[in-house]
Formats: structure tokens, C-alpha cells, sequence
């Protein structure tokens, strides 16, 4: 998953935005071309995991990777962290199918109704996953314990998807970019005293 921290912020928002209007594009012909609702809500429910899978695999590479940048001392466990994006991939997940299901049976059981508590915890998951990205990331960068006021930037930039992709991935290019040291050759010198 590092490949995305290697991204260029185009090409990120390419990858994210563009897995959205894909999916959507693909469901709504394969939909009108079946001549059903049906067929319609099938194909999202097929498709719709795929640009959310990479909008989570995004994060995830994120949060691990920035998480691993920070001093020892001060790293906090991402165990929290790795619940936090599995179970809104996993909630949405079975949510979908169990839409597709039941409305492939047509059977009206509420499961609207009985949704909103799962559904609220997947968005508290996702606030905190934002929260945990944007706090390692600030301290990966000044590698000291930071307060909510000193990663609020770029915890609203994550937040503001996909409008922050532009300013926090070339950010994220330069927290990862791969710089092969060279030795020094003669006659150059090595360094201060």
C-alpha cells in the first residue's frame, strides 16, 4: 500500500475520485441497459466496495506508515487504528449485501431501522481514524508530542476529501520520498565540525 504515499496529489485524486465516478457510471448503465431497479441496486451493491476499499487502503497506508515515522517514546498503538478502518469497510460491506439480498427477496424487513447505531459507530471509526492519521503525521514531521490545535490543519484537510488530497499529498510525497544516500567523493566535504 505505500504506493500511495508515492502518488503525485493528481494522480491520488485521479485514483479516488475517479474509482467513484466509475462505479457510478458502470451501476447506471449496467442498470438502464437491464431495464431495472433491481439490476440497478445489485450492481452498486457489486461495484460500491471497490472505490471504498481504496478510499480506506488510502488511509490505512496513511496512518501505519506515518504512525512508523514517529519517535518510539511518543508512537501511539495503532491497534485503535486499525479497528477503526476495518469496521466501516466490514459494516459497509455487509450492510450492502444485506440490502441486495433483501431487496432481491423482497422482503421488508426495517433494516433501515435497526442500521443507524452500527452506521454512527462507522462514522465515529472514521473521525477517529482521521484524528489518528493527522496527529502522527504532525508528529512524524516535528518528532515531538503535538495537541489537537497543532494537527487541526491537516486533520480538516483529510477531512475535506477529495479537496485536501492536493495540499496533504505533497506533504505526504516529501514525509516518503525516497532518497538514496550517495557517499561523498574526494575532495568534497563530509560535513560540518
Amino acid at each position: 500500500m505505500k504506493v500511495f504515499l508515492q502518488m503525485r496529489a493528481w494522480q491520488l485524486f485521479l485514483v479516488l475520485v475517479g474509482a467513484h465516478f466509475l462505479m457510478y457510471a458502470t451501476t447506471i448503465a449496467v442498470g438502464h441497459s437491464a431495464g431495472g431497479s433491481r439490476v440497478l441496486l445489485v450492481a452498486i451493491a457489486t461495484a460500491m466496495p471497490v472505490p471504498v476499499a481504496i478510499f480506506i487502503a488510502w488511509f490505512w497506508a496513511l496512518g501505519t506508515n506515518t504512525n512508523q515515522k514517529v519517535l518510539e517514546g511518543i508512537r501511539p498503538s495503532p491497534r485503535l487504528f486499525r479497528f477503526a478502518l476495518s469496521y466501516p469497510f466490514a459494516y459497509a460491506v455487509v450492510f450492502w449485501m444485506l440490502s441486495v439480498l433483501l431487496s432481491l427477496l423482497h422482503a421488508s424487513v426495517g433494516l433501515y431501522r435497526v442500521s443507524p447505531p452500527f452506521q454512527l459507530l462507522a462514522g465515529l471509526c472514521l473521525l477517529y481514524a482521521l484524528y489518528f492519521i493527522a496527529k502522527n503525521f504532525v508528529m512524524a514531521e516535528r518528532k515531538e508530542q503535538v495537541g489537537f490545535y497543532d494537527f487541526a490543519g491537516p486533520f480538516f484537510l483529510i477531512l475535506l476529501y477529495p479537496i485536501g488530497v492536493w495540499f496533504i499529498q505533497p506533504r505526504v510525497n516529501s514525509m516518503f520520498q525516497d532518497r538514496p544516500s550517495r557517499p561523498a567523493e574526494a575532495g568534497e566535504p563530509r560535513g560540518r565540525s
